[in-house]
């Protein structure tokens, strides 16, 4: 009875360090959306080129970005729910496979930079590698609260087969756990 005392302890132990390492990573994120912001709004001022379709992309990556750290959010404050931790996947992994779309199309103008910009068009150098440097951030932090948000539904379905063999051993007369 130890045994399944401390293995319902350890999982709630691990439920709340994943949520919490859920919470640092989309903090970090966020500051790293305000560094891109701040750089497209640079880029755009300083090359006169307008909003492209680089940006547009960009601006779709960060708002799917957003919903899924709301989600994240609302998966660590309300109850645990698999269709919102699921709904938390897809939204990262979109965010994700956006961001790698606007990186790699930044990486070409930070190529062009790289080459001594021989077109002959004014490039804001130095924001194309501060962006491309807070897109690497965020990604990572998305692939970081993609493997923790597998985490926390393993826990959640282990968490559930352990509380349903808790109220089987309580059925029998056994003694109550915490």
């Amino acid at each position: 009875m130890d045994a399944l005392s401390d293995l319902i302890a350890k999982a709630n132990v691990k439920a709340v360090l994943i949520g919490q390492l859920n919470t640092v990573v989309v903090a970090v994120s966020g500051v790293c959306v305000i560094v891109l912001v701040s750089c497209w709004i640079a880029e755009i001022a300083k090359e006169n080129s307008g909003v492209t379709r680089r940006y547009a992309a960009c601006f779709i990556g960060v708002i799917l970005q957003a919903v899924a750290g709301l989600l994240t959010v609302l998966a660590k404050r309300w109850q645990p729910n698999l269709l919102l931790f699921y709904a938390q996947e897809l939204f990262t992994i979109l965010a994700v496979v956006i961001g790698g779309i606007a990186l790699g199309m930044n990486n070409v103008v930070v190529n062009v930079c790289a080459n001594r910009n021989t077109s002959g068009k004014i490039i804001a150098c130095a924001a194309h590698d501060v962006e491309t440097v807070a897109y690497v951030i965020v990604i990572l932090c998305l692939m970081v609260n993609y493997a923790s948000s597998q985490q926390r539904v393993i826990t959640f379905v282990d968490k559930g087969i352990l509380d349903g063999i808790k109220g089987r051993s309580n059925s029998a007369g056994m003694q109550q756990l915490p």
